[in-house]
């Protein structure tokens, strides 16, 4: 099975570690925006043309699913085309607050997310629809995406800068989401900066309920004969994607350069509904 996945640049891969590890014969076109990071710099409208690119594609590329590894495009993206998907859509938010609600003691549910993830308001929205009792903290860690692009996940800066984020915190909460795909490659330094906190990166959720879901229509998703393999983009020359790739994928491969203003945006009106065949 051929599934689509991006990002604006390396934490998407904190999503496919997980899901391969469930699904180790899923074939993969993963695209790292690296022009264009990080998403947080972007309007809503901007973050939709090129989101609807990197989708038009896919559609080009005839995946059979597509995860918005980023919570940036899931929060302010994913909702308006949701109901257009031409394959089966998948964003990183909604399984991570399934997840929190179950863990929590109802103290409090903290959200490490950018900028405007957090000023979106999306997280609280969402748990509030689920559970209006419990109180949520969505707290803005602007510097941690290109900390973590740069490769400086185990610099005492990194430490210093988290510990710095989740200090309004303290207290306050007893589970924390990691509300950025970039974040999981920081766990360690949430935790210590959160002891008695539950950190729960929504990847894990995410593989089970996308296993669960194409078992459901499909049947075991590892028995598909079709042989494996994973195509990696950039959208702007980035060393790091590769070096990430192997580390946490173990993908040796080089990436392929793909040229965003050369793709017309996808018209979500234009596309009929994926039908899942059994």
């Amino acid at each position: 099975m051929k599934i689509g996945a991006f990002d604006s640049g390396i934490g998407g891969f904190s999503v496919l570690q997980p899901l391969l590890r469930e699904i180790p014969d899923l074939s993969i076109v993963y695209v790292a925006d690296t022009a264009h990071v990080p998403y947080s710099g972007k309007t809503p409208e901007e973050l939709q043309i090129l989101i609807r690119k990197i989708l038009r594609f896919f559609l080009d590329s005839k995946v059979e699913a597509v995860i918005f590894a980023c919570n940036t495009s899931s929060a302010l993206v994913l909702p308006q085309i949701l109901p257009y998907s031409f394959v089966p859509f998948f964003g990183v938010i909604e399984p991570g607050i399934q997840m929190a609600l179950t863990i929590t003691k109802g103290k409090g549910i903290g959200i490490a997310a950018n900028e405007v993830t957090a000023k979106s308001g999306t997280f609280k929205k969402m748990i509030h629809e689920k559970n209006p009792t419990i109180p949520v903290f969505e707290q803005s860690c602007p510097e941690l995406v290109s900390l973590v692009e740069k490769g400086e996940t185990s610099s005492p800066k990194a430490s210093s800068i988290v510990k710095k984020y989740m200090e309004p915190l303290q207290g306050k909460i007893d589970t924390l989401i990691l509300g950025c795909t970039h974040f999981p490659f920081l766990r360690k330094q949430f935790e210590e900066s959160l002891p008695d906190c539950a950190v729960i990166d929504p990847a894990y959720p995410l593989a089970q309920h996308f296993m669960k879901y194409f078992n459901d229509h499909q049947g075991d998703l590892n028995s598909k004969e079709s042989p494996k393999k994973h195509d990696l983009f950039t959208t702007a020359q980035s060393p790091h994607v590769e070096e990430w790739a192997k580390k946490v994928l173990g993908w040796d491969l080089t990436a392929k350069l793909l040229d965003l203003t050369r793709i017309n945006p996808w018209v979500p009106e234009e596309v009929s509904s994926y039908e899942i065949t059994s």
